[in-house]
């Protein structure tokens, strides 16, 4: 199965359920679920003027101001991003253990589709 979003919304966690379930989203790719509005945009937004919206590049340097913004975050904010880390990592163990290896399509959609991972604050 591929990446789903609980609620559509872009602001909360994508649990990719597929192929390699066992994979965490890293330090980066947390910190900017949580902070991009907020830390990473103004700074990709900088980085961007003059660029096409559809412009191929914006990625990279979304990605280079990402890491850029990241590596000079102070320490309270990687704890957060640490702890979210954490979270998502016990997540899908509960998940993996509550689905197991002998449920049928039928119970592992309804366990997908009922179920809240994490609430946002």
């Amino acid at each position: 199965m591929s990446k789903r979003r609980v609620d559509g919304g872009s602001s909360l966690p994508v649990i990719n359920l597929g192929g390699s379930e066992s994979r965490l989203s890293s330090e980066t790719q947390i910190y900017s679920r949580l902070f991009y509005e907020t830390r990473i945009r103004p700074v990709a937004d900088q980085a961007m003027v003059g660029l096409a919206p559809n412009d191929p590049s914006r990625i990279a340097i979304i990605n280079k101001c990402t890491n850029l913004v990241w590596k000079n975050e102070d320490e309270e904010t990687k704890a957060a991003v640490y702890k979210e880390r954490d979270n998502e990592k016990k997540a899908k163990e509960r998940l993996k253990k509550k689905i197991g290896k002998s449920s049928t399509p039928e119970e592992y959609a309804a366990y997908v589709v009922f179920s809240s991972f994490r609430i946002q604050c």
